[in-house]
């Protein structure tokens, strides 16, 4: 599968407080790469990547480019203020060059490892694939007066995680048609593919506050074959 996908790395958060965590550079005690960094240098480290789209916002392609390093496989694509998740989805997909498989991560999973991409790859024949957990908490269904009404069934409940796989062509034609999906599960869910769900895993957990920065930027990526990377389904 060497060169045979893209990778399109989501350098915004559901919120600009979470979107300013992934481009921020800390200088104390010492200066250490911002957290998209993480999965950039996890997903170029893949062969089967050709070129990988990292969507950033208009305010932060400077930071973008200097993470690309000029390194040819890595495209800077922009978005606008104001655009939804939908149409960043889209305009990122359609920034992708023709290849058979495009695989979407969030650049808030910074502990994304090798193998859990290539995992998430290997399912893909198909069929749309992401990573999943399952669910461990205590969770309801409830009424629209927040009464309790129901308890789904804990074993069939997974918890879906980027990295997601697909075919590029079919899930730009679904952004195309879905340009309002919230999110890259809606959209391979809008292809007509089954989404089929590949063991995840606890620490390819989404980082949202300033302490989950400052621990990742002191331990590091964990290693490509982490055994205790495999917490899925």
């Amino acid at each position: 599968m060497e060169g045979q996908c893209t990778a399109l790395l989501l350098g915004v958060g559901t919120t600009r407080a979470e979107t300013a965590l992934l481009w921020s550079v800390p200088a104390d005690p010492a200066p250490a790469p911002p957290l998209i960094a993480g999965a950039l240098a996890t997903l170029l480290a893949l062969p089967s990547i050709a070129t990988l789209c990292l969507l950033a916002p208009r305010q932060h392609q400077k930071e973008a480019l200097a993470l690309a390093a000029g390194d040819a496989r890595v495209l800077v694509v922009p978005t606008s203020p104001g655009q939804t998740p939908g149409e960043r989805l889209y305009r990122g997909l359609v920034a992708c060059p023709p290849t058979p498989l495009v695989v979407i991560h969030e650049g808030a999973r910074p502990f994304i490892t090798t193998e859990l991409v290539q995992r998430v790859l290997a399912a893909t024949e198909d069929a749309c694939v992401c990573a999943a957990i399952p669910a461990r908490e205590t969770m309801k269904l409830v009424d629209d007066a927040r009464r309790v009404i129901g308890s789904p069934e804990r074993a069939r409940l997974a918890l879906l995680q980027t990295p997601l796989a697909g075919p590029l062509a079919r899930l730009r034609q679904a952004a195309t048609a879905a340009p309002l999906a919230p999110h890259c599960f809606a959209l391979a869910l809008a292809t007509g593919l089954p989404l089929r769900t590949v063991p995840g895993s606890t620490l390819n957990a989404r980082v949202t506050s300033p302490a989950e920065v400052a621990e990742w930027q002191a331990r590091g990526q964990p290693g490509a074959n982490d055994p205790a990377a495999s917490a899925g389904l």
